[in-house]
């Protein structure tokens, strides 16, 4: 069916490779990723006015999970990190979303003083929300398949915070977390613990990460890039 369409597009690069396997000639191929506003969603010129509302110091460092709670995303590594991680005042966890896993995450997670849930937020929030953080978290389980990106990476990116991510070696998760984050073996709670402490501890290593994070984002996922770069393929053709 695909080699009868004239163009064949898909949102990663695994799953270009995929249409190659199924015949997909390399001309009728088209890269069309996820992308994010990096106008709309960017660095603040200063502390997020969100952190006052959420009762959070000047001087806590915040990791937040912000989207789906779902199965596949294998959150409970969170609540075991943040629980490893409760004899440190300084450091906050974020929930933010719903989803089925979301009453299971509640019930964990129980006496932990160092989390807070936030319902979802509206979407003229959403570039305050990821100010809040000083890093993202982003679990996967083991068993997740690895053709996509997660959506939600794209504006973490942008956000120009650096990524604490559970991906394997060769993924494509692992390709980009590589250059703006830490990467932590699926299901691995003390690593995870480990990573945001590292972070936590290092201001200058974590900064870095996060202008790495917004350079990466601008230079390949910029919406306005994207776009122009579809028009120009389809052009071509």
């Amino acid at each position: 069916m695909m080699r009868r369409f004239q163009t064949v597009s898909t949102i990663s690069p695994c799953m270009l490779d995929r249409l190659a396997d199924k015949g997909v000639a390399d001309s009728r191929r088209l890269l069309f990723p996820n992308w994010v506003d990096t106008a709309q969603i960017q660095p603040l010129g200063g502390p997020s006015p969100m952190r006052r509302e959420l009762c959070l110091s000047d001087d806590a460092f915040v990791c937040l999970y912000s989207g789906n709670m779902g199965e596949k995303q294998g959150l409970e590594v969170l609540v075991e990190a943040a629980e490893l991680l409760v004899h440190r005042p300084d450091i906050a966890f974020i929930f933010c979303g719903d989803g089925v896993a979301k009453p299971k995450l509640e019930a964990l997670s129980a006496g932990l003083v160092n989390i807070k849930f936030l319902p979802l937020q509206p979407l003229v929030r959403l570039n305050d929300l990821l100010n809040v953080a000083d890093v993202h978290l982003l679990p996967q389980r083991g068993d997740a398949a690895d053709l996509v990106m997660p959506s939600k990476l794209t504006a973490m990116l942008a956000s120009g915070r650096p990524v604490i991510a559970t991906a394997r070696p060769g993924t494509q998760i692992a390709e980009v977390v590589s250059q703006c984050g830490v990467l932590v073996a699926p299901g691995d709670s003390r690593g995870f613990a480990q990573a945001i402490v590292d972070l936590a501890d290092a201001a200058v290593q974590c900064a870095a990460l996060g202008a790495a994070g917004r350079v990466y984002a601008i230079a390949n996922l910029d919406q306005e890039a994207i776009l122009a770069g579809v028009l120009a393929f389809v052009a071509a053709g």
